[in-house]
């Protein structure tokens, strides 16, 4: 008789690999703002709290002086907006209807936000 068949091997299944490494989560950084951009920003401000203080005081003529150093200062400032309306404000108060009509509707088109467009309405009803 031919001898017995040796028995299957028993394969016993490959141990799981272990879980890969997470690492641990890292907070991100948050970035901050540069400093030198804070003191640009500081500097615009000062210089449109500077033609504001003049329209406060009656000076619209100053204020349009004090706008125009300041589009000259700051080209594409951050608070160009802004200078518009005060240049608006000021336009308007030196009796220049025609051109402060034609800032408003500029800066509409290009601002289409609605309290853009309430601002100017207001600052045009106001004369």
């Amino acid at each position: 008789p031919p001898p017995p068949a040796p028995a299957p091997a028993v394969v016993a299944p490959p141990e799981p690999a272990p879980p890969a490494a997470v690492p641990e989560p890292r907070a991100r950084p948050r970035s901050k703002p540069h400093p030198d951009d804070a003191d640009a920003l500081a500097l615009e401000l000062t210089a449109l709290d500077a033609a504001r203080s003049r329209l406060q005081a009656g000076d619209a003529t100053g204020a349009l002086k004090a706008i125009a150093d300041y589009e000259r200062q700051f080209p594409a400032g951050t608070l160009a907006l802004e200078a518009a309306l005060v240049r608006l404000q000021a336009l308007l108060q030196t009796g220049q209807r025609a051109q402060g009509e034609a800032l408003a509707k500029r800066l509409v088109a290009q601002n289409p936000s609605e309290l853009v467009r309430a601002r100017v309405q207001r600052l045009l009803d106001a004369r």
